[in-house]
């Protein structure tokens, strides 16, 4: 796991990110366990707190879930969860262009500024 001690974006959030990555992306499939947070902590030097606040936040979404005595582990329904915001945030990006349009940006300003904040996020994510 990749964590940035200097980024703007806070480490727990970090954390999320990375996990969602690699479910999303196959590494880790429907009930692999996850490391433990202490293993975590150890391993990447983030305080265990901040960790456990990263998997609270993975499972109160459904992402993950804990089995008592046995650790956390990926739910069966964690991809779909994960991508079902893709059409929330192209509902939003819609409504953003719209607004851009009216204030009559050009559509290739609108672009260059897209493929920017595509770029840095995906900078972000695998760094």
């Amino acid at each position: 796991m990749l964590i940035n001690k200097n980024s703007s974006e806070p480490v727990y959030k970090q954390v999320i990110t990375q996990y969602k990555k690699q479910i999303v992306t196959g590494v880790l499939k429907p009930h692999d366990k996850l490391d433990s947070v202490r293993k975590l902590s150890y391993d990447i030097g983030i305080n265990p707190n901040t960790l456990q606040k990263s998997f609270t936040q993975l499972e109160l979404s459904g992402i993950c879930y804990t089995v008592p005595g046995k650790g956390r582990f990926v739910s069966e329904d964690a991809v779909s969860i994960i991508t079902s915001n893709i059409s929330q945030h192209l509902k939003i990006l819609d409504k953003a262009i719209e607004e851009l349009a009216m204030c009559n940006l050009d559509i290739e300003e609108i672009i260059i500024k897209v493929r920017e904040s595509y770029n840095d996020a995906v900078n972000r994510i695998n760094s």
